[in-house]
This record gives C-alpha cells, sequence and structure tokens, in this order.
C-alpha cells in the first residue's frame, strides 16, 4: 500500500504583517506626543532608571480620548539585592487627535507635581 503523494495547493497567508510603529494605532497617542507631554510635565529626559510607560486607553467620547498615562522607576536600596519597581508618575489625560493635543486633568493645584512615592 502506497502512500498518496500531497497535491502542490497554493495556502493563503492568514498572517497578517506588523503595523509600523510609525503610524500610530487607532486609540493610542503617538510617541512623539507621549515624550514632550512628559517632558513638560515631570523632565522626563532628565529622570534616570525609568523601567516602563504606559498610555492605557480609557474611553472616548466625541472624538476626546481619555488615557491614564503611567511612569514606572526603579529605585536601588543598599538593603536589597534587586530594585524595587513602583509607579512614581501617573496622569488622567484628555488626547485631542485632530490637534495631536494632550490636557492634563489636575485633581490637585497644578504647581505641585504629582508624585505618588
Amino acid at each position: 500500500m502506497t502512500m498518496a503523494e500531497p497535491k502542490n495547493v497554493p495556502v493563503e497567508s492568514k498572517v497578517s504583517p506588523k503595523p509600523s510603529r510609525d503610524t500610530p494605532r487607532k486609540n493610542e497617542i503617538p510617541d512623539k506626543i507621549l515624550k514632550s507631554f512628559l517632558n513638560r510635565e515631570i523632565g522626563l529626559s532628565e529622570l534616570d532608571n525609568i523601567s516602563k510607560i504606559r498610555a492605557a486607553f480609557l474611553w472616548d467620547v466625541e472624538g476626546v480620548e481619555r488615557y491614564r498615562i503611567d511612569v514606572w522607576q526603579k529605585t536601588y536600596h543598599d538593603d536589597r539585592i534587586f530594585p524595587s519597581v513602583k509607579i512614581k508618575y501617573s496622569f488622567f489625560v484628555h488626547y485631542y487627535p485632530e490637534k495631536q493635543v494632550i490636557k492634563d486633568i489636575p485633581d490637585e493645584p497644578k504647581s505641585k507635581k504629582r508624585k505618588l512615592c
């Protein structure tokens, strides 16, 4: 008994190419605008040991997108082997995609930096 030879049938690829990071996906703040906002608010370019930045989309109302932006920072302690990683800064913002503007919605006076730790 011989096995039938497989036929050469073309197979369509169901895998789509990854989207380019140059163009933001829907409900995503472009990196350039996010970094500009964080430089203005917390001096991001001068901070050390930043381990993660996340801009999490929350919801959209009439073309204004709401996000929570969190900035994690590593802190090294003499009495510990591993650094602690905590959210050091957090913002609730409105992002206007047409104008490409982020507006912070403060819950305290603007003169105070909202440092969590």
